[in-house]
């Protein structure tokens, strides 16, 4: 079986939104060949913050960027 076709095989990328203790917000998995910036705004669509009344919040107050591994 060629792990490279499969989703989950060699050329899939994690892109990983997590909180300031690095708790997972959002996940979204992509082609490997693709860039990290096309994607910013899908995964940031993902992120829900509860709050205790309301809708929870979309939009972070700021947005960081780390090494990719």
């Amino acid at each position: 079986m060629n792990l490279s076709v499969l989703q989950g095989g060699f050329s899939t990328k994690i892109h990983l939104v997590t909180d300031g203790n690095g708790l997972p917000m959002a996940a979204v998995l992509t082609a490997g060949k693709r860039h990290e910036s096309v994607f910013f705004t899908d995964v940031m669509d993902h992120v829900r913050v509860p709050r205790p009344t309301g809708r929870p919040k979309k939009r972070p107050e700021a947005a960081r960027g780390g090494p990719s591994l």
